[in-house]
């Protein structure tokens, strides 16, 4: 109603670090694409309006240290560009409180992870192979995208499509519930 939009803008970059000037990355980065990306950029706020950030994966060898354990995205962050980090999140609490509730607390920390890293890890190892899928490299990466994509029209495949992406469902769960 008061005119405003947002835009979510991702972009391959070497360093981890924000940079100096973001307005000036974002016109420099996608100033050439064409199409509605001028009438976009002219409207591009000052750097203080705009929120730029790291889509990045954390890989910890160990979930819990003593009395402290990490859960969802503090410990196993499978990524943004995967999606599932709330649902690992909420079920990784749930498992987590429920052998809290039935064993002491060093069991039940290794119980929790030693039931959620097998669900965990082959997302976070899927979520780093699809970021070719989700932000192309190169021009062959991003040709082999848009060929599946048409490819994904066709019935049937488009199912195959989303199981390669997402994986196949993991009822996590049941899991902690048949082994709490």
């Amino acid at each position: 109603p008061d005119g405003r939009i947002a835009v979510f803008l991702v972009h391959r970059e070497t360093s981890a670090r924000a940079p100096e000037d973001i307005r000036a990355t974002i016109l420099d980065r996608y100033g050439g694409l064409g199409w509605l990306t001028g009438r976009i950029l002219a409207a591009c706020p000052p750097a203080r309006h705009m929120y730029y950030d790291c889509v990045a994966q954390v890989e910890m060898p160990a979930w819990s240290s003593h009395r402290v354990v990490l859960v969802g995205d503090a410990g196993y962050a499978v990524s943004l560009l995967a999606g599932q980090g709330a649902s690992l999140a909420v079920a990784g609490g749930y498992v987590l409180a429920e052998l809290l509730a039935r064993h002491d607390v060093g069991t039940a920390l290794a119980r929790y992870e030693q039931l959620l890293r097998p669900v965990v890890v082959p997302r976070q190892v899927r979520a780093r192979a699809d970021m070719r899928w989700f932000l192309p490299a190169n021009r062959r990466q991003l040709l082999t995208r848009r060929v599946a994509l048409r490819l994904a029209e066709l019935p049937g495949l488009d199912r195959m499509l989303v199981t390669g992406l997402v994986g196949k469902p993991t009822s996590i769960i049941e899991i902690g519930r048949a082994h709490v």
